[in-house]
Parts: structure tokens; C-alpha cells; sequence
């Protein structure tokens, strides 16, 4: 048994670790960026999400509620059979590239374009500090395409 001393001691030291944790578990934004940055590119990181990508974004609309493909049509359209359309589709929507809503039985699934937009502008920051514009141009485009997901 711990005598009232040990006790104390004991306590102090498992305090300092929690609270020494603790802070260390902080991120900063630039670190949360990089974390999504990685799990949208985790995302992408197979030839199936890029296909199944790039045909969402050929079905894209500006309009919130239009747009878009069924699962269904995405299946039929790469030759992905349904299960593991829907592991991919699972994957994405999880890293913030793909969106879905419900229409009667279908799910219409749209890609998530802002958070491609984003994740470009991330890579992109300070490119040769600032020397060749590309950080102004992606800002620009961005900002001129007035796109939703």
C-alpha cells in the first residue's frame, strides 16, 4: 500500500504526463491542413477513385441539388461491380472528396469540387516563394468559378 507521500508523488507525475500529453495532442492549422491534405490524397490513391472522380466531375453542376451520378450509373459506367463501387465510394466520401444524396432509392453521389479546389491551393501555397504567380492565379480561379460541392 502507497503511503500518502508515495500518493502524491504518483499523482504529480501522472498529472504532468496527462497535461504534457495533452498539449502535444494539440495541432496547429497547418498541421490539420496537412492531415486532410493526406486523407483526400489517401482518397484518390487508387485508379477506381480516380475514374470514379473524374466521371463525377464530368457529371458536375454548380447547383447544389442537380448533378451528379447514381451509384447505379457509376457501376454500369466504369464496370465497377456494386461492392466495391460502394468500398470506394465509402473511402472518398470519408477523405471530403464526394458528397451524396438521397432521390427516392437512388443516392446520387457529386464530387466535392471546393475540397478538391482547396486541397490544390494547399499543395500549391508559396510555390517558389511567390516567384511564378501560381498561388495568385489558383486564387483567382478559384475565386471566379463559383463552384459548390
Amino acid at each position: 500500500m502507497a503511503t500518502s507521500n508515495q500518493t502524491v508523488v504518483i499523482f504529480a507525475c501522472y498529472s504532468f504526463l496527462y497535461f504534457y500529453n495533452y498539449e502535444n495532442m494539440k495541432t496547429n492549422s497547418n498541421n490539420l491542413q496537412e492531415a486532410r491534405a493526406l486523407a483526400m490524397l489517401g482518397g484518390l490513391a487508387q485508379e477506381s477513385r480516380i475514374q470514379l472522380f473524374r466521371a463525377l466531375v464530368h457529371a458536375h453542376s454548380p447547383v447544389a441539388d442537380e448533378g451528379g451520378l447514381a451509384a447505379g450509373d457509376l457501376a454500369r459506367q466504369l464496370d465497377i461491380p456494386s461492392p466495391t463501387l460502394s468500398f470506394h465510394l465509402k473511402a472518398m466520401s470519408h477523405a471530403g472528396l464526394v458528397s451524396s444524396r438521397k432521390i427516392g432509392r437512388s443516392k446520387i453521389y457529386k464530387a466535392n469540387l471546393d475540397a478538391m479546389s482547396q486541397l490544390i491551393s494547399f499543395l500549391l501555397d508559396d510555390c517558389c516563394d511567390g516567384c511564378c504567380d501560381m498561388t495568385q492565379l489558383m486564387s483567382t480561379q478559384t475565386s471566379t468559378q463559383g463552384v459548390s460541392s
